[in-house]
């Protein structure tokens, strides 16, 4: 926190990007970054260029059950939440279930489904979340 303090109070963009189009936010690992970084200014909806995904939807895809919590709460102040919790990758249509669900993340998958995730939703493949899981042995995704 301290070094993105210090980055801040030299005069960087809160919302520079990366040759991929992710901001410092897509790079925060715990809640209170998320919402130091939220409380500078960061855009919370912003998409990077790579998938059009968004920090929400990458949080999930790494199971950072944590960030992924504490920007849910900027995304539901800002009235705009529900258009993150089934968001669509571009490439596979995927959302952040999917994502967590294909990946086991068993506890972002439970802070998704808290959120109202649409555990029917279906990939470009016509696979829903536990589809993915369920290929992938993630018995304990299933049971969420």
């Amino acid at each position: 926190m301290d070094k993105v303090a210090k980055q801040l109070d030299k005069g960087t963009d809160i919302n520079v990007q990366d040759c991929m189009g992710e901001t410092p936010l897509f790079w925060a690992v715990t809640g209170e970054a998320v919402d130091y970084l939220v409380r500078e200014g960061a855009e919370i909806e912003h998409r990077n260029s790579l998938c059009g995904c968004s920090a929400f939807y990458k949080f999930a895809s790494q199971g950072q059950h944590k960030t992924l919590k504490a920007l849910a709460r900027h995304l539901k102040k800002a009235g705009v939440l529900d258009k993150y919790v089934d968001e669509a990758s571009s490439i596979t249509q995927r959302s952040p279930l999917h994502a967590a669900a294909h990946n086991g993340f068993v506890h972002t998958v439970k802070e998704l489904l808290s959120m109202g995730a649409d555990k029917d939703m279906q990939d470009y493949l016509g696979k829903t979340a536990l589809d993915l899981a369920r290929n992938r042995g993630f018995e304990e995704v299933l049971r969420c």
